[in-house]
């Protein structure tokens, strides 16, 4: 698939850039998560930094998932700018390489974080989300700010822009 030594090196900047740009948007996610774990669970309970940053790291591969294609858009368009404006690019058209050729690298990398996606990220978050989902809840039932308790009742909500119809039966 990139078997040219051009391929290679096209793969290989690719990659860097790809982790230039998860790392920001890791870094981001989790400033941004934490702060509002801080607000939300820690206006009820005394939550520490370090326990909000463990429920945050909970919701991160679920995140991630989705914003994994931005960030190979992202990396894609660094990686053709870098080249470009090293003038690599217009050498590499000049030797008689279709745009397909010097395109394959990159379309090869999407195709792998896709599956990566797919078969990892995807189980590993929705493990994660289910942990984070309890953690918090735990978390909360020990401020005594929430308490579950089963419903064995039901609501159902039916509406349209002039009219709400609302049932509740046991």
């Amino acid at each position: 698939m990139i078997g040219t030594r051009l391929q290679r090196y096209i793969f290989f900047k690719a990659v860097n850039a790809l982790c230039m740009v998860l790392g920001i948007f890791i870094l981001t996610i989790l400033l941004v998560d934490v702060v509002e774990q801080l607000r939300t669970v820690g206006s009820d309970v005394n939550l520490s930094p370090f326990q909000a940053l463990i429920l945050s790291s909970m919701k991160l591969p679920g995140i991630l998932e989705q914003t994994l294609p931005f960030a190979i858009l992202v990396a894609s368009i660094m990686t053709y700018n870098q080249l470009n404006k090293s003038s690599e690019l217009s050498v590499i058209r000049a030797t008689g390489q279709s745009a397909w050729q010097f395109l394959m690298p990159l379309i090869f990398l999407s195709t792998l974080l896709g599956l990566f996606a797919m078969k990892a990220l995807n189980p590993l978050g929705a493990s994660l989300s289910e942990r984070f989902e309890s953690s918090r809840n735990a978390l909360l039932q020990q401020g005594g700010q929430r308490i579950e308790r089963p419903r064995n009742d039901i609501f159902l909500r039916q509406g349209t822009d002039n009219s709400q119809i609302l049932i509740h039966a046991s």
